[in-house]
């Protein structure tokens, strides 16, 4: 008995159940028309995940649909996430891929903590398979990217990069990049609930065409209020909402889009075995 407990082999087990419901409100929708068109998107998912000794695992799958006040509602932008990391103490590694009718992406995931300093991101190549659908006409590498984030008291600080490199010709842009500065923390701890505020401000938006780099000039500021409630010990609901306002100065002096807000809101549940 002592033998098989001793050697007993790894399960692969259910750690997290859940579903979540995300509202997209963006302004910009029917800004090229002359007109401030308010497009929206709902997003419906459900997603599972698994573990295996030093592995985890995950499964997403989204229905969305598309709001417009010209073009009606359209079903579109389903998603399905498969999603695999692996632990090694201190930092992890993993890899991701995403299937929607638009683009395939794959992915290279990893994050990282020790101390006071952590960090997390991913590195996408996404291969288009419907042209002028997607912001691109050709496949392109995206990564999002907090390498850095400092825990000071209650107070978290953090850098992100989010970057755009196409690989084809068939696209005005060749290259962007935004980098934000970002400040959040919590405001409020309770028994059950929990509440969070975060700042974020694009400080540098760098395009580049033609081989030449242009600064945008753009600018914008983020808030993002966060809230988690535990119903039980297993059952927790959680979510946020995201404002962004943005402000367009234009290419080189040249003629900027009208600003515009984005709104984003979340409500999940989770069910933690």
């Amino acid at each position: 008995m002592v033998s098989a407990v001793a050697y007993a082999a790894p399960e692969l087990t259910v750690t997290s159940v859940g579903q979540y419901i995300e509202i997209d409100n963006d302004s910009n929708t029917g800004a090229t028309k002359g007109k401030a068109d308010i497009g929206e998107a709902v997003h419906f998912a459900n997603f599972v995940n698994l573990a295996y000794d030093d592995w985890s695992f995950g499964l997403m799958a989204r229905k969305a649909w598309y709001m417009d006040t010209d073009d009606g509602v359209k079903s579109a932008g389903h998603r399905i996430d498969m999603t695999a990391t692996k632990n090694f103490g201190n930092y992890t590694l993993g890899a991701r891929f995403r299937n929607e009718k638009s683009y395939d992406g794959y992915y290279l995931m990893g994050s990282y903590k020790y101390g006071m300093f952590a960090g997390d991101g991913y590195i996408s190549y996404r291969a288009v398979n419907e042209k002028g659908v997607t912001d691109s006409q050709s496949d392109y590498w995206y990564s999002e990217l907090e390498p850095i984030r400092v825990n000071v008291g209650p107070v978290q600080l953090a850098y992100y990069l989010e970057a755009y490199n196409y690989v084809n010709d068939d696209t005005t842009f060749e290259n962007i990049w935004n980098h934000q500065a970002r400040i959040r923390g919590k405001v409020y701890t309770g028994e059950r609930l929990t509440l969070g505020l975060e700042y974020r401000y694009q400080f540098s938006d760098v395009e580049e065409r033609n081989n030449n780099k242009v600064s945008a000039n753009d600018s914008q500021h983020t808030i993002l209020a966060t809230a988690a409630y535990k119903v039980t010990e297993n059952l927790t609901v959680d979510g946020y909402y995201q404002y962004e306002m943005n402000k367009y100065q234009g290419l080189n002096g040249a003629t900027a889009n009208p600003d515009d807000y984005y709104g984003e809101f979340l409500v999940r549940w989770t069910y933690k075995f």
